[in-house]
C-alpha cells in the first residue's frame, strides 16, 4: 500500500478512507527540480475521487484530486520526453539499501527519481471542466 510508505499520507488515507487510492493512471502535470534537498517534486491528478469527498469539494463541484509528491534527497533523476498528455501510472517501490525509486511511464514521457523520502506535500481539488458530463 502506496500510502503506507510514503510520510504525510494521512490526510490523504483520511480522505479515501478504506480505499487506497490508484496510481493507475495518473496525469502528471509538472516536475519540478530543486537544489534544496536536493528534491523533485511531482504534481499529478489522481483518476478517481474518493467515494464521500469532503463536503466543501462537493459543495464547490470539485471533480479531481491532485496531488504534490515531494522526492527528498535525491540521488538520481532521468526525465525522457514531455508532452501535452503526459497519463500513465507511478510506481513507488522500496529502494536497497534505504530510500525509494519513483517511476512515472507515459506514452510521451518517463521520469525516474531515486531519493531516500517521499512525503504528500499537498493534497487539493479543483474542477476539471474536461471531466464534466458531455465533454469528450
Amino acid at each position: 500500500m502506496w500510502t503506507h510508505s510514503v510520510d504525510g499520507a494521512e490526510g490523504l488515507r483520511a480522505i479515501f478512507k478504506d480505499v487506497e487510492p490508484s496510481l493507475a493512471a495518473v496525469r502528471l502535470h509538472e516536475v519540478t527540480l530543486h537544489q534544496d534537498g536536493p528534491t523533485v517534486v511531482l504534481r499529478f491528478d489522481l483518476a478517481e475521487l474518493p467515494a464521500a469527498p469532503p463536503s466543501k469539494w462537493q459543495k464547490a463541484g470539485l471533480n479531481t484530486v491532485q496531488l504534490k509528491l515531494a522526492l527528498e534527497g535525491v540521488r538520481d533523476v532521468a526525465i525522457v520526453g514531455w508532452g501535452k498528455n503526459n497519463v500513465g501510472p507511478i510506481e513507488i517501490r522500496s529502494a536497497e539499501p534505504q530510500g525509494f525509486e519513483v517511476a512515472f511511464t507515459g506514452e510521451e514521457s518517463k521520469v525516474r527519481v531515486a531519493c531516500d523520502f517521499a512525503r504528500i506535500d499537498r493534497v487539493s481539488a479543483y474542477y476539471d471542466a474536461s471531466k464534466a458530463p458531455g465533454v469528450k
